[in-house]
Parts: structure tokens; C-alpha cells; sequence
């Protein structure tokens, strides 16, 4: 135990498993093994994976000390080249903490996403004079709701927002705060006495921490209120083809963890295929509602739409 101190921290390669039982180790700096005996993070990690932990000895086996931690493979170069560097604990908390930022997800303006509703309704004006300005400037979906369209960077016309006429007031949904106080100008200009009676702004945040409380929470009380702002079906839609855009996309990037190569380079290249099917099990994992012991960093959880490795694979022809 006296020499335990003094063991520094090191990213290891799970080199085989023996579910509950334990796994050897490669140190990815050295090359060298080691078998440590560990009974529920066994039960969790695959021959590849990534483990960040102290391993000391203890008889003639290993065990971890402190909370292991499963880093991404993107962050296997960071991660060496910090612990290279003889991290003290604010070096090593600075790298934990832009781990585990979230990513900042923009809609096709690039501006961040903040799902807003705002509800209005005219003081003196009749709801008929309200529908006649409003066919003027959108275009119309059918008898209750306009749809909020415009090109973006002169190209194709995208959907940002909807107008929707209710018994409780004509309400408009977008997904960020600058289109909705584009469209309340507009609005206001357009009928000059209406007015906004209700609003609510929420960012990604919110919606994962409410989402997380609601899988969680044995009381429905728990969760938020039922007048509280519910995404439309039409903004998950759009999340979700956003992100099957970005997988299209993200096919023939070039990716630092990859060496640069894209992952279509990567597929046909054997010195990189391995690291890209680890990158494809690592979002496996994200899809996952299984608690572990060893904690993964920075995947964002709580996230109701991300890459769909399935559809990645199925371009790849893995």
C-alpha cells in the first residue's frame, strides 16, 4: 500500500475479459500488461475499449483504485499527450471537464438550439383580419397553422418555424431564440395589437435534465407541468434528419482519431478500420440505457436523437 501514492494515472487497453471476474490490461504508453481482478466493470467493457484508471498492485494481481473512467477514441491522443506531460489534479480536471461539455448543436442558421413557443393573441382585432395578414407574408399548411419559411445562405427554402391558430391564441414554435424574436417583430408589424401572452424558452439542457427526471422519478409530479412547452413532432422531425445530414456528411470528413483519414478512407484502410469500428461501438454504447460502473466520458446523455451507427455502417458497407 505504500507504493500506491505514487502511481501515476494511465490510459490502459482492455487486451481480454472475463465478465465478473476481470480483464488484462495494455498500457497504450508502454505495452505493457497486467491482469486486474474487477468484478462489475468486467460485466461492462469489450476487448478495445478504452479504461482511464490507477491500477496497483495488490498480491500477485492488480486492482483499480479511485472511479475508472471510459474515454471516447477521440480523446486517445488529448489524453496520452496530457498524462505525457505529468498532469497535477487541475490539469487532469480541466481535461474531465471539456470531456464532458456537450456539444453545442445549431439549427441550419447556426444558431444554437433553444426550443421556443410563444403564444399571442389580438386585443381588438378579429381572428379573421389576424388569418388575412398573416396568408399575406406565410404560407399557408392548412385551415390552422402557416409555416415559417425562408432560404438559407441562398440556398434551398428550410422550415423554421410553425404558426399554429388554437382556442387559447395563435402560438408559434421554433428552435432558437433568434427566430422567435424575429418573427414577434415581424408579428407585431404585421398586426399591431397583438400581443405575446405566454412564452417559454428552453435549452437543450432543460430538456435533457426534464427528460432524465421523468425516466428517473417515480412520481409524475415530478415532472415538468403539463402546460408547460412540449416539442412538436415537426422539430424532433427536423432534429432528426439534421442528424442524418451530419452522418452523411460525417462519412467523408476527415477525423482526427482516425489519423485524418474520413471514415470511407478508414473503412478500406487496415491500419485504421480497427479505430473506426471502435468509434462505431462507441456509439453503440451511447444507445444504451444500462447503468455502469465505469463511467464513459463524454458521450451526452440524456440526448434524444445522435448518430445512428446502424445507418453509418450501412454506408460503409461494414
Amino acid at each position: 500500500m505504500r507504493s500506491w501514492p505514487g502511481t501515476p494515472l494511465r490510459l490502459w487497453e482492455v487486451d481480454a475479459v472475463d465478465p465478473g471476474r476481470g480483464m488484462n490490461l495494455r498500457d497504450t504508453r508502454t505495452g505493457g500488461l497486467c491482469s486486474v481482478s474487477e468484478r462489475t466493470g468486467s460485466s461492462s467493457v469489450g476487448i478495445g475499449d478504452y479504461v482511464l484508471a490507477r491500477v496497483v498492485p495488490v498480491g500477485d494481481s492488480h486492482c483499480m483504485v479511485g472511479s475508472p473512467l471510459r474515454p471516447e477514441l477521440h480523446h486517445r491522443a488529448s489524453l496520452i499527450a496530457l498524462l505525457d506531460s505529468d498532469p497535477d489534479a487541475y490539469d487532469i480536471a480541466a481535461w474531465l471537464g471539456a470531456a464532458f461539455s456537450l456539444p453545442r448543436m445549431t439549427n441550419s442558421d447556426g444558431q444554437a438550439i433553444v426550443l421556443c413557443r410563444a403564444l399571442l393573441r389580438p386585443r381588438t382585432s378579429t381572428w379573421q383580419e389576424v388569418e388575412a395578414r398573416l396568408d399575406s407574408v406565410f404560407e399557408r399548411h392548412d385551415d390552422t397553422t402557416w409555416v415559417d419559411a425562408g432560404g438559407v445562405n441562398g440556398g434551398d427554402s428550410v422550415v423554421r418555424g410553425f404558426l399554429r391558430r388554437g382556442d387559447d391564441g395563435l402560438a408559434y414554435e421554433t428552435n432558437s431564440e433568434e427566430r422567435l424574436d424575429r418573427i414577434l417583430a415581424t408579428l407585431s408589424q404585421l398586426v399591431s395589437d397583438l400581443e405575446v401572452v405566454e412564452e417559454s424558452r428552453r435549452g437543450i439542457e432543460d430538456v435533457m435534465a426534464e427528460r432524465n427526471v421523468a425516466g428517473t422519478s417515480p412520481s409524475p409530479k415530478a415532472v415538468a407541468p403539463e402546460d408547460e412547452f412540449d416539442p412538436p413532432p415537426e422539430l424532433l422531425e427536423a432534429l432528426d434528419e439534421f442528424m442524418r445530414e451530419k452522418e452523411i456528411a460525417w462519412v467523408d470528413e476527415s477525423i482526427p482519431a482516425l489519423g485524418g483519414l474520413t471514415p470511407r478512407q478508414a473503412a478500406l484502410d487496415p491500419t485504421r478500420r480497427e479505430d473506426l469500428e471502435r468509434l462505431l461501438r462507441e456509439m453503440d454504447r451511447g444507445t444504451e440505457t444500462e447503468s455502469h460502473q465505469v463511467t464513459q466520458v463524454g458521450r451526452g446523455r440524456g440526448w434524444g436523437a445522435g448518430f445512428d451507427p446502424t445507418r453509418l455502417r450501412r454506408m460503409l458497407q461494414m
